[in-house]
């Protein structure tokens, strides 16, 4: 009898936790990006990045692992970096907010 008691309990665990699971197709890990866009006193764009995982904070900037840079004007450039690229910026003003997947890096994936 005991063993039917400590068997049932365990049974509902093992079932409740297939609730978890992720839909078919989609990844079990959830990559997270970021735009950090640098402006100077006037507001004009200095650069953009977008970093893929965690933005750092360092003295007066920020350390992270950037996928895309836009350079900001005169000459604007897109520069991509689908492995990656070690970056530590630093700025007078500098906003980190959320973003999402650049469509190149979707491209490059495949879906």
């Amino acid at each position: 009898m005991k063993f039917s008691q400590t068997l049932l309990p365990l049974l509902a665990l093992l079932l409740l936790n297939g609730c978890a699971a992720t839909p078919i197709g989609r990844p079990v890990y959830h990559e997270n990006y970021r735009r950090i866009t640098v402006t100077d006193y006037r507001g004009k764009l200095v650069a953009e990045w977008i970093a893929e995982g965690n933005v750092w904070r360092r003295g007066q900037g920020y350390r992270f692992r950037a996928v895309q840079r836009i350079s900001g004007p005169p000459f604007v450039t897109t520069a991509h970096y689908p492995l990656g690229r070690k970056v530590e910026i630093s700025g007078p003003h500098i906003v980190v907010a959320p973003c999402e997947k650049p469509d190149w890096l979707y491209a490059i994936d495949g879906f």
